[in-house]
């Protein structure tokens, strides 16, 4: 691109809708705020501690620690040669049990300690 090529191509820039959208010239006006108001934003002081929820978060959670156990046991030879089979489906389930029980037992434990920007409004419903 010469130096002629992008002169030309900095005009067209220039004279294009798109910068006439954003120029200077433009006056802009504050919108209407009508329609919300600022309860409809604050968090509520105490929620409802989810038993269930909690409950089954720590058992997802022991389930697949037990389960990725035994899937490392069988890796490393620890179990008997029969089971190498079952070792990838081990490490599948207890994976997919083990991730969300780990991160809503961590939720849990924070909301319980107060740390902010954690609450018990964070883990969903089990009903």
């Amino acid at each position: 691109m010469g130096r002629k090529d992008a002169k030309e191509f900095f005009d067209i820039i220039k004279t294009s809708a798109a910068s006439k959208a954003f120029s200077p010239e433009k006056t802009y006006r504050r919108l209407r705020n009508d329609d919300f108001v600022p309860e409809q934003f604050d968090m509520p002081k105490h929620t409802k501690v989810p038993y269930k929820s909690i409950f089954s978060a720590v058992l997802l959670f022991i389930g697949g620690s037990i389960l990725l156990s035994v899937a490392i046991s069988i890796n490393l030879s620890l179990l008997p040669a029969a089971f190498h089979e079952s070792m990838w489906g081990l490490y599948t389930l207890g994976g997919l049990l083990f991730i969300p029980g780990c991160f809503y037992t961590y939720i849990a434990y924070q909301a319980y300690y107060g740390v902010p920007g954690f609450s018990y409004s964070d883990i969903p419903n089990v009903e």
